[in-house]
């Protein structure tokens, strides 16, 4: 029994947001070969909506794992910033770590990732081959310095 405690105090709950695009979608696997996880959230955009719960569900029955998929609408920063910041209230004090993978899917929601990633202070990684790469982790706290207004001006920016 205390080897059981040992293993899960080693243990982290780690959740894994990542991007999805059906034609890059190994970019996932490489992430969740390499790096612990314990629920995957995957944003995509709407064309890819079928395509990423189908693709969930796969995992969370392979890896037995919780799934989520979150579909980001246009304008994609601002709504990637937005759900960004919602999945980690949500999920605050709920995981040890957060890691994102923005390596999958449209290249406008991957930068998008990537932003959001670096307001919030996430880590991310990228997949170069069949590896990760942790991405330089910007210690700034954006949260504190875009305001509401800022915000809005991002937002008008990205309006079709």
């Amino acid at each position: 029994m205390p080897e059981e405690k040992v293993k899960q105090d080693i243990a982290r709950d780690t959740l894994h947001i990542a991007t999805f695009g059906e034609e890059d979608k190994d970019a996932i696997l490489v992430g969740i070969r390499y790096l612990p996880i314990t629920k995957l959230i995957l944003v995509t955009v709407e064309s890819e909506r079928e395509n990423a719960h189908i693709f969930a569900g796969q995992l969370a029955t392979a890896l037995k794992i919780a799934t989520e998929v979150h579909v980001i609408e246009k304008p994609l920063l601002y709504n990637t910033i937005m759900r960004f910041r919602k999945i980690v209230e949500e999920n605050k004090g709920r995981f040890d770590e957060i890691i994102v993978n923005a390596s999958s899917g449209d290249k406008q929601l991957g930068c998008a990732a990537l932003t959001a990633s670096f307001i919030n202070g996430l880590k991310t990684i990228a997949i170069d081959g069949n590896h990760p790469v942790l991405l330089p982790i910007i210690r700034l706290s954006y949260n504190e310095i875009i305001s509401e207004a800022k915000m809005n001006i991002l937002k008008a920016l990205g309006a079709p």
